[in-house]
C-alpha cells in the first residue's frame, strides 16, 4: 500500500468516526425531544420516579439525594413536591457512579454511609 492509499484509508477513518459522533448525538437529541413532549412543564416525584425506573417508589422518596436535584429545587406543585421538566430530564442520565459529582453540582450532600454503595 503506497501512502496515498494510507492517507485515504485514514481520511474513510476519521469521517466514520465523526459520522458515528454525529449519529449518537442525533439519537440523544432526539429522546431528549420525546422526554419533552412526553413530560409536563413540572414534574413530581411518581412520575419521575416511574420514568426513571430501577429503584422502588419508596426509595425515591425517602432517599433524598436519589431524587432530582437530589431533593433540592422542587416547588409545590398542586400540593405535591415536583421539579421543573428540564432538571427531572438531566436527572434520568445521572446512574449511581455519577450520583457524588451531580449532588456537588446541585449543592447537595448525600450521607456519608452511602458513599460505597454507588
Amino acid at each position: 500500500m503506497n501512502a496515498v492509499e494510507n492517507l485515504f484509508l485514514q481520511s474513510l477513518d476519521l469521517k466514520l468516526s465523526q459520522l458515528i459522533i454525529e449519529i449518537k448525538t442525533r439519537e440523544q437529541e432526539e429522546e431528549r425531544e420525546k422526554l419533552l413532549r412526553e413530560l409536563p412543564e413540572w414534574v413530581n416525584l411518581q412520575t419521575a420516579a416511574k420514568k426513571k425506573g430501577a429503584a422502588a417508589f419508596d426509595t425515591y422518596k425517602t432517599q433524598y439525594w436519589l431524587q432530582p436535584c437530589c431533593g433540592l429545587k422542587s416547588k409545590k406543585v398542586g400540593g405535591r413536591k415536583s421539579w421543573r421538566r428540564d432538571d427531572v430530564i438531566e436527572w434520568l442520565l445521572v446512574t449511581d457512579d455519577k450520583l457524588w459529582e451531580y449532588a456537588r453540582k446541585m449543592g447537595a450532600s448525600i450521607p456519608l454511609k452511602y458513599k460505597n454503595t454507588t
